[in-house]
């Protein structure tokens, strides 16, 4: 018999890192007769208390001799078992035993069974016969076991329940958890507080960012068909980043399955706005379906001085991307696809297992009779390419060390095509405007994870992990013709102008963790835990941009007058033919205003802390310590402009701090099921790299949006954070909650719109330093089967989530009047009803979102002739979202799936929050049916 491993704990995060490693196996009690139908029993055992992985418990399959132990991960695996009904028996020395009855083994399969076992005083002959709680954050039941478990408050959503909505990538799907919003679709809102007060892990690392205005990574960028699951962490532990105030996100993806999985899906969007309809949407060609743009939209090299009319012909005529207004094409429907495949094998102690996942997308979407900035009205179309891929890979040798290789990549392009027109805020010019722009983003990481139980060092285990991220996004050519005519009476005159733009940014994230846990005799033997560590994150960002403004050559002679007026009647395609350059046409380089706009940022956090995780009391357990953050950060403005402050002046922007971040949890465990959680911590919120540098980053069009400014004066936020959870786990995947939390914010980084003056026709926005701010909240969710009712209505099960947020921000200048967070909803409300029944071949799912009304952009008071004169806030009017997906079991491999996105066709509208309300922007994304074909190898 193998001698039993001392029972050590692992953290949290290796619970959710772990999930779907590879489990030892001792092959003791014997395999089912040669030539007769076989299947296996796995699963894993837990404390329930803590969620750690209980190694080295005993399972046995009943009426069969022997059994088998858990491994490193508290995980099991049976040798083959004769096809059949068998109970499952789980034990260890001081825990309360656990049996499952009825499991089903059937040919070729892995029947899933874990345990949470009861801590008990000695071991007692009681067996708890308890219902399967499958330990595994991919669905619904496993996320919530996690969840009561986890030391710190935490909501997610799991596989499961992605998969049984509509939702596309991790945007979509985030937003049904409770407290989180999204702003665009894109970006993070966790109780109230915008992507800047949280963070975005991936795979527990911090994740490269290819977007240049924000500080965390679009979670669009990421096919929900990769992600396990996505959990929200509301509180603070040490062992955790603490740049962070509304929430730590973690998307984990997925991790190989019990079984042999190959799957393949086709899928096709329809889209009431687009598909099937000749739309004014630039074509793409070869590569641009793959996201690659190789080479055909690059521009020249636009350079740092000015230079004479023939060299600025030569310049202009360079540029290889001559597309100002498509003509319309014919749209099809979207279509997209993905491939899984993943598998384990077993020899004796050792194991591997792996999954490889690959998922692809295009589509095009139109908005018509899209208003901009309150005057201007026009349409937009984008062609956008999605694709990624996931490669998954652990290794376990022998019962004491395992390691792991996760990477992942994806990358998408839009190319958007923009027109519209109209009469800016209180003046008397009409402008006229056609702008195209291409994107590419990629985002890749790589990881390398280990963990070893150290049976010579008191028992301890010692986990590590190495991440290396790039990601990119390269605007290689993005262009707008601006037509501009006075309508004052007897006056029609137009004059063009147009810019080019070149923007591209590299970010590379490099970082190290290591955690090292002692088991602790507190009340009994390896009840409590000692954690400490360290992390390191290197974060290297360069900046390049380069603008391009196209004028008349000569504006003021009569030939130039006469041509003008020609140009005028042109659409730009003609306008601003490469034959026009030289004689009409003269380009002004990198204006004044634009030298510090390129920046390279170094931008480092190093991190120790320490942490006990105690039981006070049977049912009191207390996680404490503290955390040592440094911050290190040094910006270059202007980067390799030679007219740039960097190389003209030497300028170095530094930005340093040093903050000790303590943070306690308590949970006090009323009953099994039921548990009161409080908590307390400092946290802070740094502000980015982009957001300190002097330079400016334009908007993608000219109909009045807001360009981006730094401010070098930024410093972090330092944020008090208090919280109290009631929470009852009735029964496997079922939950109800209730939430308190407030925070205090000291120099909390609010946005702030500035339109300049009354005929400013591209406002400009900044960031700054507020004195102080508060924020509190309350957050409600219950999920429950509804068995208790009769026939068909007994086999739904519902969902619901509310969050009530309250802020309130102090400036510390008169221009800028007390407000709430930009993004902050006073509340925000999901809805769920499912039908999912394991023996039906038909199941559904309607889910219903809404967001209060809530601030899109700040404004400071505008003053013009020493008068301060009204200039309302923008805000986003409340909308609600109705979606819907059936899936139908076509046979035992081919399943079908349709859903629907948007039904009741709710538009967004952003509005003045006073003075004259009028709507600054309104768009409606329209109706989305998507149906899509899986078959099971």
């Amino acid at each position: 018999m193998p001698s039993r491993l001392p029972r050590h704990r692992l953290n949290q995060r290796s619970v959710l890192i772990g999930l779907g490693l590879l489990a030892a196996t001792l092959p003791i009690f014997p395999a089912g007769a040669q030539g007769t139908p076989q299947g296996r029993v796995t699963g894993r055992v837990v404390d329930r208390s803590t969620g750690r992985p209980l190694p080295a418990a005993r399972v046995q399959i009943l009426g069969q001799v022997g059994g088998v132990e858990t491994d490193l991960d508290g995980r099991f695996r049976t040798p083959p078992l004769a096809v059949g009904l068998y109970s499952v028996r789980a034990a260890m020395i001081g825990f309360k035993p656990a049996q499952v009855d009825s499991i089903r083994v059937v040919e070729g399969q892995a029947a899933v069974v874990s345990f949470a076992l009861v801590s008990s005083p000695v071991e007692i002959a009681e067996i708890e016969v308890q219902a399967e709680v499958p330990v595994k954050s991919s669905n619904d039941a496993g996320l919530l076991a996690l969840q009561q478990a986890a030391p710190a408050v935490s909501d997610g959503i799991s596989a499961q329940a992605i998969a049984r909505s509509p939702d596309a990538n991790a945007g979509d799907a985030v937003k049904r958890v409770t407290g989180v919003t999204l702003i665009g679709g894109r970006f993070l809102v966790v109780r109230g507080l915008g992507e800047r007060y949280s963070n975005a892990l991936l795979n527990g690392a911090e994740m490269p960012n290819p977007v240049v205005e924000k500080k965390i990574a679009p979670l669009d960028l990421f096919p929900s068909a990769l992600i396990e699951s996505v959990v929200a962490s509301k509180t603070a532990t040490p062992d955790k980043p603490g740049d962070f105030a509304g929430g730590s996100v973690e998307l984990t993806t997925k991790d190989f399955p019990e079984n042999r999985l190959l799957q393949l899906t086709f899928s096709s969007t329809y889209n009431d706005q687009s598909s099937f309809r000749d739309l004014q949407v630039a074509p793409q060609h070869g590569a641009d379906y793959l996201g690659l743009d190789q080479g055909r939209r690059q521009s020249p090299a636009i350079p740092f001085v000015q230079v004479t009319p023939l060299q600025s012909a030569r310049i202009l005529q360079a540029f290889k991307y001559n597309m100002w207004s498509p003509s319309a094409r014919s749209v099809g429907p979207g279509q997209g696809g993905s491939l899984t495949y993943g598998d384990q094998w077993q020899s004796g102690s050792g194991g591997f297992g792996f999954i490889a996942s690959g998922t692809y997308g295009q589509k095009v979407t139109y908005t018509p009779d899209r208003l901009y900035n309150g005057g201007y009205l026009g349409q937009e179309g984008t062609a956008a390419v999605d694709w990624g891929g996931i490669l998954n890979l652990s290794v376990k040798a022998g019962g004491a060390h395992k390691f792991g290789w996760k990477n992942l990549y994806t990358r998408s392009s839009e190319e958007t095509t923009k027109s519209g027109g109209g009469v800016c805020f209180d003046c008397n010019i009409f402008t006229q405007s056609y702008s195209q722009r291409y994107i590419e983003r990629y985002l890749w990481q790589t990881q390398l994870t280990g963990e070893h139980y150290l049976k010579g060092l008191l028992g301890s285990t010692l986990s590590w992990k190495a991440t290396i991220g790039r990601a990119r996004i390269n605007d290689p050519d993005n262009h707008t013709a601006l037509y501009r005519t006075d309508i004052d009476v007897g006056n029609t005159s137009t004059s063009v102008s147009a810019n080019r733009y070149q923007r591209d940014l590299r970010d590379l994230t490099r970082s190290g963790q290591l955690d090292w846990s002692f088991p602790l005799h507190f009340r009994r033997s390896g009840d409590a835990e000692l954690k400490f560590g360290g992390y390191y994150r290197a974060k290297t960002r360069s900046y390049r941009g380069a603008d391009v403004l196209i004028n008349p050559l000569n504006p003021s002679t009569p030939e130039s007058r006469a041509i003008g007026q020609i140009i005028g009647s042109l659409l730009p395609d003609q306008a601003l033919a490469p034959e026009m350059f030289g004689t009409y046409w003269d380009g002004i380089y990198n204006n004044a205003d634009s030298h510090n706009n390129p920046y390279d940022a170094f931008d480092n956090v190093g991190a120790a802390y320490g942490m006990f995780d105690l039981p006070i009391t049977r049912w009191a357990r207390l996680v404490t310590g503290v955390r040592l953050e440094r911050w290190h950060l040094r910006l270059h403005p202007g980067a390799d402009d030679p007219q740039g402050d960097f190389l003209t002046k030497g300028t170095i922007i530094p930005k340093d701090a040093r903050d000790p971040l303590p943070s306690g949890n308590l949970t006090l465990s009323l009953t099994d099921r039921m548990q009161i959680r409080l908590a307390a911590s400092r946290t802070l919120a740094r502000p980015d790299s982009r957001e300190i540098s002097p330079g400016r980053y334009p908007s993608s069009g000219g109909l009045g949006e807001c360009g981006e400014v730094g401010d070098t004066s930024l410093t972090e936020s330092l944020i008090t954070n208090t919280d109290v959870r009631w929470e009852f786990y009735p029964r496997p995947g079922e939950l109800l909650a209730v939430s308190g939390f407030f925070k205090y914010f000291k120099r909390p980084i609010v946005e702030i719109r500035d339109p300049g003056s009354i005929q400013s026709a591209d406002a400009e926005c900044t960031v700054a330093n507020g004195a102080h701010a508060t924020l509190n909240g309350l957050e409600f969710e219950a999920r429950r089967a509804l068995d208790f009712l009769p026939g068909f209505l007994g086999r739904l099960a519902v969902g619901a989530n509310l969050t009530l947020v309250k802020s309130h921000i102090e400036f510390l200048t008169a221009d800028v009047l007390p407000t709430q967070f930009v993004g902050q909803s006073p509340y925000a409300i999901n809805t769920s009803l499912n039908y999912e029944p394991t023996d039906s071949k038909v199941s559904f799912s309607v889910l219903y979102n809404f967001v209060a009304h809530r601030i899109n952009l700040y404004s400071f008071l505008r003053k013009e002739a020493g008068a301060s004169l009204p200039n309302p806030n923008w805000v986003e009017l409340g909308r609600g979202v109705l979606d819907a997906k059936v899936k139908v079991a076509l046979g035992m491999k081919l399943k079908l799936a349709v859903s629907g996105r948007n039904i009741t066709r709710s538009p967004v509208v952003i509005a003045e929050d006073s003075g004259s309300k009028r709507v600054i922007s309104r768009y409606n994304p329209g109706l989305t049916i998507a149906t899509s074909l899986s078959y099971d190898f």
